[in-house]
């Protein structure tokens, strides 16, 4: 046999092998996604859940009407990108974690760590707890509980291929397919749920638990989560709001109710002599002021600017005068009760601020070409400026201070809120040395509170 010949055999033999290899590796790989589809099939939960109607009224949650904190302070790894948690008091937590995708193959310390899976580290508990896992694409979850870790059952809610590792063997696990569930939310907010996905996953899952959600945590891309999502800065910021004064404040101004998908003005609050007053104002209202030397509301009705007699209630608009450019689409106001003036932004013509005087009915164009889209104002009496917050695409992106000379000072927001322009409300509370936004949607018309300070979040 001439040389030729034996390289050819030494060839043909490990192809045959590598061939053989591969093949032995992809029966493998093919077995692993059959055990893992008989373990889902298993363990299939036995209900009957319809996709819904995406504009079902009742598809809504029970709707909060306090003004509540629903974020907190993050900055590690841990963070989730969307959280919600809810102060109900049950005998058993109901944790829910979502997962978009997991994170890919990367390097820690020059080591690999390989993706497609997500550990979830389970703290102790003085409750048992059911776990819902969330998941948009094929990935593996790997429990991790600590000693203490009373976890009463886990439920896979999966639009695709999941695996579990980690379950304890006494505890039960449950599969929601998509064919039964239609909704597999990354986040809660209003903006993230065009067609109520985290409300129609909630229903099945009180339907199925008979629980409230306790928390809910979602990411876009998952490596590490934690049951429960604990924060000692989010506890801080719930201290900070918890002030009187700041509560008090966020609880003025215009209050709004769900009519459908979208927000509708419902009534007006604010101090008179130090007691809380209430009155009726029209649906289309977007701002307010009170102005109590001369006991009258000054709103923005239907992008108009004007005095609200709410004994009659007739709205008389208040018109600029014809010496300066026309107020087409106000859309913010603020208030400096010294001078009694009162600042309204106008979304027009690259952006405007004008002044009305309530003592001397005098108009003043204080700034042009300020930018558009502010969607809040506020002014602060120790500073002596405007504040503002500005909206790009549907998210509220940086802080604006303007001073009296119409100069800017821009500072962008560590991370941008969600916001809907048409169908969302804001509301900017300045303190001497705080800010606090309220922002506003049809999910939850009392308001979610976000603590800005010095204008990062």
């Amino acid at each position: 046999m001439n040389r030729s010949d034996k390289w050819f055999r030494w060839g043909f033999n490990l192809f045959i092998f590598l061939m053989c290899f591969q093949l032995g590796g992809l029966l493998y790989v093919k077995s692993l996604y059959r055990q893992a589809e008989q373990t889902l099939k298993d363990n299939e939960a036995l209900v009957n859940f319809q996709c819904g109607d995406f504009d079902n009224e009742k598809s809504y949650w029970k709707i909060k009407n306090d003004t509540t904190a629903s974020y907190q302070f993050c900055k590690d790894k841990f963070c989730p990108d969307s959280f919600w948690m809810s102060n109900d008091n049950q005998e058993e937590d109901l944790h829910v974690l979502s997962v978009v995708k997991p994170q890919g193959t990367h390097y820690v310390d020059g080591k690999v760590q390989y993706g497609h899976f997500v550990d979830v580290k389970v703290a102790a508990s003085q409750k048992p707890m059911t776990l819902a896992l969330v998941s948009q694409s094929m990935m593996q979850w790997n429990l991790k509980p600590e000693e203490g870790a009373q976890i009463k059952e886990v439920l896979i809610l999966g639009s695709d291929l999941v695996w579990v590792e980690g379950l304890p063997k006494d505890v039960k696990l449950t599969y929601f397919p998509k064919e039964k569930l239609c909704a597999f939310p990354s986040g809660w907010e209003e903006l993230a749920n065009s067609e109520n996905q985290f409300r129609r996953m909630w229903m099945a899952l009180k339907a199925y638990t008979k629980k409230e959600i306790t928390s809910f945590q979602g990411k876009e891309v998952g490596r590490e989560l934690r049951v429960p999502f604990v924060s000692s800065l989010r506890k801080e910021s719930e201290r900070t709001i918890s002030s009187i004064g700041t509560v008090n404040q966020l609880s003025l101004g215009v209050h709004w109710q769900r009519r459908n998908k979208d927000l509708v003005a419902e009534s007006f609050h604010y101090f008179k002599s130090g007691e809380r007053k209430k009155i009726e104002v029209p649906e289309k209202t977007i701002a307010g002021l009170y102005d109590e030397m001369q006991d009258q509301v000054i709103l923005i009705n239907n992008f108009q600017f004007g005095k609200w007699d709410w004994k009659s209630k007739t709205f008389k608009p208040i018109h600029v005068d014809l010496k300066k450019p026309a107020l087409y689409w106000p859309m913010a106001l603020a208030f400096n009760k010294a001078s009694r003036e009162v600042y309204i932004y106008n979304d027009d013509r690259g952006g405007e601020i004008f002044s009305y005087n309530l003592r001397t009915k005098k108009w003043k164009l204080l700034a042009k070409d300020v930018g558009y889209s502010f969607v809040a104002l506020t002014y602060n009496p120790k500073k002596q400026v405007l504040f503002g917050t500005r909206l790009q695409g549907n998210k509220i992106v940086e802080l604006v201070e303007i001073g009296s000379q119409g100069k800017q000072k821009v500072v962008a927001f560590d991370k941008a809120f969600d916001f809907s322009k048409n169908r969302w409300r804001v509301q900017l509370v300045s303190e001497p040395n705080e800010m606090w936004l309220k922002v506003v949607h049809p999910a939850h018309p009392g308001g979610d509170v976000y603590p800005l300070t010095q204008g990062k979040m």
